[in-house]
């Protein structure tokens, strides 16, 4: 689970829009409001899909082509391209930010640091509405686009078993809440491990042949397993 730097606007419409409810402190739209989705859904989830290079944030899979994601598909701020072509689900990574059907108003259910585009299977099938971990602060435990959010220092790779778990160098507590995450958020749901190993797999025939070298991969699906990968060759 790679890095996210989600300061990087394209959606400024949206944005300004959202910057001004919060610093207001008004509770936003429901998640349900269908005016709303219709002006800014597509702004959002293909602004997300800029910053994750068409990755799902969580377990780093294909999900979007670059054609529809890239610079030029925004104008004053908003997005252009009216039917792009992706898949995977809008996110609410905190879902205690998001209202529910019984609820009459929103609560902050268009917050952009609370968004991620994901799988769908692991949006419907392993995170649904599970609780995330918090560390004694207050803070999330791990969150991809946290300031200090560091996938080398948090998570290691095992290369037999092609699946992550918590950096064994940190405390046991903080260890034990990071591999719950790492279920919720299913970074090792179903088939990943043999997809990594099949990736790993291809990238190590075509660096035998001399197409490219471990210094050389180019970006793609499971970049962070690759990386921590690298490290052991």
């Amino acid at each position: 689970m790679m890095r996210l730097d989600k300061t990087l606007i394209l959606s400024t419409a949206y944005k300004e829009w959202e910057k001004l409810l919060e610093k207001n402190s008004k509770k936003h739209p429901k998640y349900t409001n269908t005016k709303i989705r219709k002006e800014i859904y597509l702004d959002i989830v293909m602004n997300l899909f800029y910053l994750q290079k068409g990755l799902c944030a969580y377990t780093e899979q294909l999900l979007c082509d670059e054609k529809f994601y890239k610079k030029e598909n925004w104008e004053k701020g908003k997005y252009k391209c009216p039917k792009p072509e992706f898949e995977g689900q809008l996110e609410h990574f905190d879902e205690s930010l998001k209202s529910k059907n019984k609820d009459k108003e929103g609560i902050k259910d268009w917050l952009w640091s609370n968004f991620f585009m994901i799988h769908s299977d692991i949006n419907t099938k392993v995170k649904g509405r599970k609780s995330i971990e918090k560390d004694a602060n207050g803070d999330y435990i791990i969150k991809p686009d946290m300031p200090d959010y560091n996938e080398f220092e948090l998570l290691e790779y095992d290369i037999n078993k092609n699946i992550f778990r918590a950096n064994r160098n940190l405390l046991k507590e903080k260890r034990d809440k990071i591999d719950i995450m790492i279920k919720v958020l299913g970074l090792n749901y179903g088939t990943l491990s043999k997809k990594r190993k099949e990736t790993i797999s291809r990238h190590q025939n075509y660096i035998k042949f001399n197409k490219y070298s471990w210094k050389t991969i180019p970006f793609g699906e499971f970049s962070t397993a690759i990386k921590m990968y690298k490290l052991t060759r």
